[in-house]
């Protein structure tokens, strides 16, 4: 059984090995960096000052009663004009990939947004060799709205990233 919780300054030494795994950083659309705990705990702090247009929480297994952080699920750059966001998920170790866990988050983050903020869109950018994610995303109703060619460099070469949006009609 999974949940969603708000992010907690206890997370982040997890987030931060997260962060610190090649292999993992390797599937998502930010380059690898070497990050620090301080950064992390920078990081996290500007997380709790901006609030009003992020809402970061933690992927947790309730089953589990050690260790039950899985991941961790953002809605960013909330502009409440618009009513849109930009949506990020993680799945930190590769035991706890294709568990459902990533599936149950976005779903959970997209009934956030749509019945709880209010929010029209939702979109996203994912590499286009994620096929796992990219399966994800439209099982839940995401649409490709385009392809940034070569926008991200990943591993010494150039990939597309593959720009997905579902509207609140759509859910």
């Amino acid at each position: 059984m999974f949940i969603l919780r708000e992010l907690e300054r206890g997370d982040i030494p997890a987030i931060n090995s997260w962060r610190r795994n090649r292999a993992l950083i390797a599937s998502l659309g930010a380059p690898f960096r070497y990050i620090g705990a301080e950064i992390d705990e920078a990081w996290f702090d500007s997380y709790l000052k901006s609030r009003g247009n992020t809402v970061r929480c933690a992927i947790v297994d309730g089953s589990l009663s050690e260790d039950p952080l899985i991941g961790l699920v953002t809605l960013a750059g909330i502009d409440w004009v618009s009513r849109r966001a930009t949506l990020h998920i993680m799945i930190g170790s590769q035991s706890n990939q294709g568990r459902g866990a990533g599936t149950f988050a976005v779903q959970e983050m997209l009934r956030h947004a749509f019945d709880d903020l209010g929010l029209h869109r939702v979109e996203l950018d994912v590499l286009e060799d994620n096929a796992a994610a990219i399966h994800v995303y439209e099982k839940v109703g995401f649409k490709r709205e385009g392809t940034r060619r070569e926008a991200a460099f990943k591993c010494g070469r150039w990939v597309d990233l593959i720009h997905m949006g579902i509207l609140s009609a759509d859910y």
